[in-house]
């Protein structure tokens, strides 16, 4: 093997490992997430809400509810409608609506009612 060659095959060795690595990375992130929230929720609670918080610590708080909210719900909305119809005419399962209580029949001509 040439010298181009075995370091093209280390990086991409390498840019495997890292890509196997992330899920472990942002699943530790996550639990120190959790671990930290739980931890502030009572410490907070000996804050009266005429002490009230300062307003960069709302921020923050505001902020890390906000980007876990966005994450959440990525992975909710794939795991609930990637067998979805899409606009480009692939045909894949409709979701389960029925447990959103949108209850759907199909009408003879192919159409889905509400």
């Amino acid at each position: 093997m040439k010298y181009k060659q075995i370091k093209e095959k280390f990086a991409d060795e390498a840019g495997k490992a890292e890509k196997d690595h992330e899920v472990q990375m942002a699943r530790g992130d996550l639990y120190k997430a959790a671990k930290y929230s739980i931890k502030l929720h009572d410490m907070m609670k000996n804050i009266s809400e005429t002490e009230g918080l300062e307003g960069w610590i709302q921020e923050k708080i505001t902020k890390a509810s906000d980007y876990l909210n966005t994450v959440f719900n990525h992975f909710d909305y794939k795991s609930k409608f990637n067998n979805s119809v899409n606009f480009v005419g692939e045909t894949n399962p409709l979701p389960d609506m029925n447990k959103y209580g949108i209850y759907t029949t199909k009408s003879k001509d192919g159409d889905f009612q509400v």
